[in-house]
């Protein structure tokens, strides 16, 4: 965003102090496309238990890769410390016999190490593309472009998304510690 909001100040952003670049000129109308690629990364930190979540998406495609499936996902506003009345209510149905409210919770809670939605005809990524043969090119495609992505931010992964490291950037930024409750 910042070099961005630079250009749209007048400025001249210098895209080499910067991990990203102005798409002003989308916002101005004289381009329909910025990027190729997007890359996300998520962590529950210090929202809920660490769940670390590295993703690309080609304008067609999106590669999820959760770094740590074999621990349950947990948001804080969803299911962690104040659970949302949908998680209450999906929870209810479950423990009454709702097949579907559980395979809802599982799939929430347990997510595969990859995940593959074709989003253009799956908006809400409901059908886990990953494991079907017909669709291993873009999924090995995706998974070298993210470790390249991966490489060039120095992330090494589920390591970086620790409480401890956390709170050592945090105090390394001059940032004062602040109570969960």
């Amino acid at each position: 965003m910042l070099p961005t909001l630079i250009e749209a100040a007048g400025g001249k952003p210098d895209n080499s102090h910067f991990d990203g670049r102005s798409f002003l000129h989308v916002l101005d109308g004289k381009a329909t496309e910025h990027r190729k690629l997007v890359f996300g990364m998520h962590n529950n930190i210090p929202e809920g238990k660490p769940y670390p979540i590295r993703t690309v998406f080609d304008g067609t495609h999106r590669y999820v890769l959760n770094l740590t499936p074999e621990a349950e996902y947990m948001g804080r506003y969803i299911n962690y410390t104040f659970p949302s009345a949908w998680y209450q209510s999906l929870e209810e149905a479950e423990r009454a016999g709702d097949p579907q409210a559980a395979k809802v919770l599982t799939r929430f809670r347990k997510r595969p190490e990859e995940e593959l939605y074709k989003t253009m005809d799956d908006l809400y990524e409901m059908n886990n593309l990953a494991d079907n043969p017909e669709y291993d090119l873009i999924k090995k495609r995706l998974r070298g472009q993210l470790d390249t992505w991966m490489a060039e931010q120095g992330d090494p992964g589920a390591e970086v998304d620790t409480l401890r490291s956390h709170k050592d950037n945090r105090k390394a930024a001059g940032v004062r510690e602040w109570k969960h409750y």
